[in-house]
C-alpha cells in the first residue's frame, strides 16, 4: 500500500547556513524544470546562525529567516527535510519525519546539477539531429520499415504507414507479416523457402519484385530490398527493409517492348499480304468450285464446306493483322459524341435485350464535341460493349457515362460480368493476347491505338467477379473557326 508521504504533492525543505553552498542549493531547487521532484520542492524556511544579516539577494524570494534549527522546526512541525550546510554528517533530525542532508552530499548534489546544462545540451542535439532524421526519412517516397531479427517492427516511415490510412503507432511492435499483406512469409518459414528472408539470413541484400491490386482494380509493381544489419557483436540486429514502386516504370517497360513487337507485327503483316493471302484465295475459290460441283458425294460436300469457312475465318484474322499494322485509316476532325453514343447504343440495345442485359446511358446536359474519326470512335465503343456482353452470357448490366475531367472528355462503359484476372489486366493491351476460344485479341489493342492517334488514351479496372470499367479519354474540340462537324 502506497504511504501517506509518497501521495503528498510537496516537499517542504528548510536550509541552515548563509553561503556559496546556500547559494548554489538555492539556485537547483528554485529552477524551474519540465517535470522532475525539484519542482514539487518548497522552501519554507532558512537558518542563519549567529543571527546575521540575512543576504536578500541571495535569497531572492520572501523566504522566512530563523537563527536556530530549532526556531524553524517549531515553526514548521511539518518540514520533510532540513539541508544543514555546516555539518558534515548527514542523518535524522530529533524531530520524528524530518531528514537531514549534510554540506557533503549537498556538494555532491550542486556538483551533479554543474553537469544538467551539458546533458540539456546533448539532448537538443538529439533533438533536433532525430528531427532532422525523420524529416528526410519521411520525405523519401520509397517505404522503409526497421525490424528486429523475429520480424517485430521497431519503426517506419510515413510512406509505409500512410498507404494504409493507419496511424505510426498502430505498427509498433507488430510482425510484418501482420501489419503488411506483401510479407506473409517474412521470417516465419524456413529460410530457405522465402527469398528475402534467406539473403538477409545469409548475411546478403535480398531483392524481390512484388505486385498487387490497388482497391481499383489496377495492378502495382513493387520493388522490395531486405538489408541486414549487424550489431557490436557481429550479430543479426536489425533487418530494413525498403519497398519502391515501380509500377511506371514497369508500364514504360511493357510499352516499350509492345513498340517493338508491334514493329515486328508491322514487318510480318506485309509478309503475310503478299505470301498467304495469295494461296489462301486459290484455295477457298477452287473450294467453291468443288462445292458448286454436281459429282461431289454429301461426305465431300461437307469436308469442302469446312475448308471454306476455315478458308474465311483465316482471311478475317490476317485482315485483322493488317488492319492493326498500317497505320490508322480516318478522317480526324468534330464529332458530336452524344449523337454518336446514342446511334450506338440504340443499335447494340437490341442485341443486349436478347442476352437478358440492362442497359444504361448517362449523358449530362451538356457535352463537348470531341476530335476524332466518328466510324473509328463508334467501331472502339462497339467493341467494347460486345467484350462486356461476352463477359455476360447469362445476363447483367452495361451502363456507358460520360462526364468531363479537366481539358479531357471521359467515357466509361461499365459492366458486372465475370471481370479480368489480376494477372491478364497488364496484357489486355498486347496484340493476339485473348482469353476467348474464338478471339484475335487485337480489340483493345486496336481502340488503344485509334485514341493515341488523336492524343485520347484508355484505361481499364476490373475485378474478379465484380466487373469491368474502362474508360476512354477523348481530347475535346476547339472553338477554331473553319472546322466542319464530322
Amino acid at each position: 500500500m502506497t504511504n501517506e508521504k509518497t501521495q503528498k504533492k510537496e516537499y517542504r525543505v528548510g536550509i541552515v547556513g548563509d553561503g556559496l553552498l546556500t547559494r548554489a542549493m538555492l539556485e537547483i531547487l528554485w529552477k524551474e524544470r519540465p517535470g522532475g521532484v525539484f519542482n514539487k520542492v518548497r522552501v519554507v524556511g532558512i537558518v542563519i546562525p549567529n543571527a546575521q544579516a540575512p543576504n536578500i539577494d541571495m535569497l531572492r524570494l520572501d523566504v522566512p529567516v530563523y537563527t536556530s534549527k530549532e526556531d524553524l522546526l517549531a515553526c514548521h512541525p511539518d518540514l520533510d527535510i532540513l539541508f544543514d550546510l555546516e555539518m558534515d554528517k548527514s542523518g535524522t533530525v530529533g524531530h520524528a519525519g524530518v531528514s537531514l542532508i549534510d554540506q557533503n552530499a549537498v556538494t555532491f548534489l550542486t556538483e551533479l546539477f554543474d553537469d544538467e546544462p551539458v546533458a540539456e545540451s546533448c539532448q537538443i542535439d538529439f533533438s533536433r539531429t532525430r528531427t532532422l532524421l525523420d524529416t528526410i526519412v519521411d520525405e523519401i517516397k520509397d517505404e522503409i520499415i526497421l525490424l528486429d531479427p523475429k520480424g517485430l517492427i521497431m519503426d517506419l516511415n510515413k510512406v509505409a504507414y500512410s498507404r494504409t490510412g493507419k496511424d505510426r503507432n498502430d505498427f509498433y511492435g507488430r510482425y510484418i507479416w501482420e501489419a503488411f499483406d506483401a510479407f506473409p512469409n517474412f521470417c516465419t518459414l524456413p529460410r530457405d523457402d522465402v527469398q528475402l528472408w534467406s539473403a538477409v539470413a545469409h548475411d546478403q541484400r535480398g531483392e524481390e519484385v512484388q505486385s498487387q491490386v490497388d482497391p481499383d482494380g489496377r495492378m502495382l509493381y513493387f520493388k522490395v530490398f531486405a538489408y541486414p544489419v549487424k550489431n557490436t557483436s557481429g550479430e543479426l540486429g536489425n533487418i530494413v527493409i525498403l519497398r519502391r514502386d515501380i509500377t511506371q516504370r514497369t508500364f514504360m517497360e511493357h510499352r516499350l517492348q509492345k513498340a517493338e513487337r508491334l514493329a515486328a507485327i508491322g514487318e510480318l503483316s506485309t509478309f503475310i499480304a503478299h505470301e498467304i493471302r495469295n494461296p489462301l484465295f486459290a484455295i477457298a475459290g477452287f473450294a467453291n468450285s468443288l462445292l458448286r460441283s454436281n459429282t461431289l458425294v454429301d461426305k465431300d460436300r461437307e469436308k469442302v464446306g469446312i475448308i471454306i469457312e476455315e478458308s474465311n475465318r483465316l482471311d478475317k484474322i490476317l485482315k485483322s493483322i493488317i488492319n492493326f499494322a498500317r497505320p490508322t485509316q480516318g478522317t480526324t476532325g468534330e464529332v458530336e459524341l452524344a449523337t454518336l453514343i446514342k446511334s450506338t447504343m440504340d443499335i447494340m440495345s437490341m442485341s443486349c435485350k436478347k442476352q437478358d442485359i440492362e442497359v444504361f446511358v448517362e449523358l449530362p446536359d451538356k457535352i463537348p464535341n470531341v476530335k476524332g474519326d466518328a466510324e473509328l470512335l463508334r467501331q472502339s465503343l462497339i467493341n467494347l460493349i460486345k467484350n462486356s456482353m461476352e463477359a455476360m452470357p447469362d445476363g447483367g448490366t452495361i451502363i456507358v457515362s460520360v462526364t468531363t475531367q479537366r481539358d479531357m472528355v471521359r467515357v466509361t462503359v461499365k459492366d458486372t460480368g465475370r471481370g479480368i484476372e489480376p494477372d491478364h489486366l497488364d496484357q489486355v493491351f498486347n496484340p493476339f493476347f485473348s482469353t476467348k476460344d474464338q478471339g484475335s485479341g487485337l480489340g483493345l489493342p486496336m481502340i488503344k491505338k485509334i485514341l493515341d492517334d488523336i492524343g485520347g488514351g484508355i484505361d481499364v479496372k476490373s475485378r474478379v467477379g465484380e466487373g469491368t470499367t474502362i474508360t476512354l479519354t477523348l481530347p475535346p474540340y476547339f472553338a477554331v473557326p473553319g472546322k466542319k462537324t464530322i
